[in-house]
């Protein structure tokens, strides 16, 4: 790999550290700090949509540089839209630790929920066997998701455990890969490179 490419990959790291992963810091550090009866909190929201909206915003865009915008590519090649959902649902299936349970429902974060956040409601159709309850909790790694069962099953999400989860995965899976050049850091560099 050339110096020149790697210097401009960790650029593009560093851009991303100080506006997105910033910006889910600083939402995160709100949220955390969250309560409904104290000032200046009082005619305020606790943050749980807009955590959720920005870390998937996040998983999205991080998604698209560490694949090097392919959906984007393919879509150009079909003369279609690209599928912004499929960055969110590769980046955590295969930069989220391997037991984290984010990963289970990818699909349902990318789909599901980021249409819903997003538009209002539901993707096509609103007859999903569950429904999603976003939460609040400062405790991240106690129950991050959580079932109950109601009429239909229950997932209740924690957006700090969330916000944690994509903070760390940006900083241990790439940004530290690119910098200290670990393994995979050659096809990172040139991903990133051929999306910018």
């Amino acid at each position: 790999m050339k110096q020149d490419d790697k210097h401009k990959a960790e650029k593009i790291i560093v851009h991303l550290e100080g506006t997105l992963i910033a910006d889910i810091k600083s939402v995160r550090k709100w949220a955390a700090n969250y309560n409904h009866k104290r000032e200046p909190y009082k005619n305020c929201g606790g943050l749980n949509y807009s955590i959720f909206l920005l870390c998937l915003i996040g998983c999205e865009t991080l998604g698209m540089y560490v694949f090097g915008a392919r959906y984007h590519k393919k879509a150009e090649e079909d003369n279609n839209i690209p599928d912004v959902g499929a960055y969110i649902i590769e980046f955590i299936e295969k930069y989220f630790p391997s037991k984290n349970e984010f990963k289970k429902i990818s699909k349902i974060l990318a789909d599901y929920l980021r249409h819903s956040l997003v538009h209002g409601f539901a993707p096509l159709h609103d007859n999903y066997p569950f429904d999603l309850n976003l939460v609040i909790n400062e405790n991240s790694i106690e129950e991050p998701i959580k079932t109950f069962e109601g009429k239909k099953l229950g997932i209740q999400l924690n957006g700090i455990a969330f916000a944690d989860q994509v903070i760390s995965t940006f900083k241990k899976r790439i940004k530290e890969v690119i910098n200290n050049e670990k393994r995979g850091s050659d096809e990172l560099v040139r991903n990133i490179l051929q999306t910018d």
